[in-house]
């Protein structure tokens, strides 16, 4: 009970075993902050992925305030040089951390973020990363044609990139109502998933839900109650949805 790496471990294996129970996350976060430096960096990071990995599945379980909890975490390793492999950041982890900034409106912080960290991440990818973050920034702040310029910008080798993309690009097309616009792209997006192969069936029925319910919502009339809560019953019903949180969003407007 005295020893530090016991504890921790006990608590992720508590963690693991019964990630119902609320008491066990609690422990972990302290003991993180108290002990981990105690350990390699290498070690570290993957104790703090676990916390991580856990805030991820609360996440996406729908406990929201566990994004604040992964935000605290990211900055804490960050600031503890935990997430540095060497000297460098993972575009990932640079990426994430951006995202979770950016969905608790941390915008002065991400900017800040994002313009000094770019020269940690590695050589290859560091223009492409720090383009998509920048794009991604403005989306946040509704700042429509600066996020349409960089995207111009992007290397679109990378799939994740390509989809993060396109999936911009039809939120602001629908939020413009560009309807031509729009509907020209979901044909495009519907293509690219049913034919890249580096798209696992999970993301693909995501992305092609989210595609059928961005077509169905800038179909409805102004004051067509009775479509509009047709469309909620069958978004409700759907369980893989991509960006069901901001689909949710549109639906209540």
């Amino acid at each position: 009970a005295d020893d530090p790496a016991v504890l921790i471990y006990f608590s992720i294996y508590q963690l693991l075993s019964r990630p119902e129970e609320p008491q066990h996350f609690p422990v972990l976060r302290k003991m993180l902050s108290d002990f981990a430096l105690a350990f390699t960096l290498d070690e570290a990071r993957h104790l703090y992925a676990f916390a991580m990995n856990h805030c991820i599945g609360r996440i996406n379980s729908g406990q929201g305030d566990f994004l604040r909890e992964i935000f605290s975490l990211y900055k804490e390793s960050l600031e503890r040089h935990i997430l540095f492999e060497g000297d460098s950041l993972s575009p990932w982890d640079y990426k994430n951390i951006v995202v979770a900034g950016l969905r608790l409106s941390e915008f002065d912080w991400v900017e800040e973020f994002i313009r000094s960290y770019q020269g940690k991440i590695p050589a290859e990818h560091r223009e492409n990363a720090f383009t998509y973050n920048l794009a991604k920034l403005h989306f946040y702040k509704k700042h429509y044609s600066e996020v349409l310029k960089l995207l111009q910008k992007l290397e679109y080798e990378d799939v994740f990139y390509n989809l993060d993309a396109k999936v911009m690009l039809l939120k602001i097309y629908y939020e413009l109502h560009e309807i031509e616009a729009l509907d020209s792209l979901i044909e495009s997006f519907r293509t690219f998933l049913r034919s890249n192969k580096l798209i696992s069936e999970g993301h693909r029925t995501n992305y092609l839900n989210l595609i059928l319910f961005v077509k169905k919502l800038s179909r409805v009339r102004y004051g067509d109650h009775k479509r509009r809560l047709k469309i909620r019953a069958d978004f409700e019903a759907t369980r893989q949805i991509a960006d069901a949180d901001w689909l949710r969003e549109k639906l209540g407007e």
